[in-house]
This record gives structure tokens, C-alpha cells and sequence, in this order.
């Protein structure tokens, strides 16, 4: 059975944060993830909005960005899926082939001169 997850809910943001993180409990064993980025509103000169996931390195708590587990870079309204699981034929800003690993976390980076991006980024853990 899949598992229900939101990193971002619905909410104008600013500035840059990390969600929080995504941890395995007890004997889940979820190996990947599917998210769907909504981006409902998007303002300001020249607005970017970056999403990318890492995964925390088991022996500590330094993040490691997954390579290639990175959403279109978007500068309004949008929507964008992707699709982290280490069976999965790769695919560019779709699919990356890799185990999401104990513990997750997205990061959105906002740049430009004022921006706003109101966003979603939910989905679900895959077995």
C-alpha cells in the first residue's frame, strides 16, 4: 500500500526552505516516491522557483541532493510530476533511478527580485 505524503501544502512562500523530512517507520520499506508539484500562483521580476530532493546519509545528518531528482524549473503557474525508484527506466524531469533512502526532504529555492510562488508538492511513498 502506498503511503501519503506532503512536503509543501498550499502556501505563498518567499523565500527558500526545506521541507520537512520524510522518515521510513518501523518496517516500512518504501524504496520510492512519486510527487506532484502544483504551482498555483507565481509573482514578481523574473520568479523562479527550483525543486529538488535529498536524502539524508545514514551515519549523520548531512543531506546529499538525489541525482537528477529535480522538477522543470518554474517561473509562474504550473504543474510538474516526477518519479523517484530505483527499478524505473530514467527519463530527464520525469523518472530517476535511485532508492530515495531512510530519510527524505525537498528544497525549494525562490529566486528573483520579490517573488512569490504559492505551491503544493505531495504524493506518495512506493513500495
Amino acid at each position: 500500500m502506498a503511503r501519503e505524503v506532503i512536503l509543501f501544502a498550499s502556501e505563498a512562500r518567499i523565500l527558500t526552505e526545506n521541507s520537512e523530512k520524510v522518515v521510513q517507520v518501523g518496517n516500512e520499506d518504501y524504496r520510492g516516491v512519486w510527487l506532484y508539484l502544483n504551482v498555483t500562483a507565481g509573482s514578481g521580476t523574473t520568479p523562479t522557483l527550483d525543486v529538488k530532493l535529498q536524502r539524508q546519509e545514514p551515519a549523520g545528518d548531512a543531506w546529499l541532493d538525489i541525482a537528477g531528482a529535480v522538477f522543470v524549473q518554474a517561473t509562474g503557474t504550473t504543474t510538474d510530476q516526477l518519479t523517484v525508484y530505483p527499478t524505473m527506466t530514467a527519463a530527464a524531469n520525469d523518472v530517476v533511478r535511485e532508492h530515495i533512502g531512510g530519510a527524505f526532504r525537498a528544497v525549494a529555492t525562490i529566486g528573483g527580485t520579490t517573488p512569490s510562488f504559492t505551491f503544493t508538492l505531495a504524493g506518495y511513498l512506493l513500495r
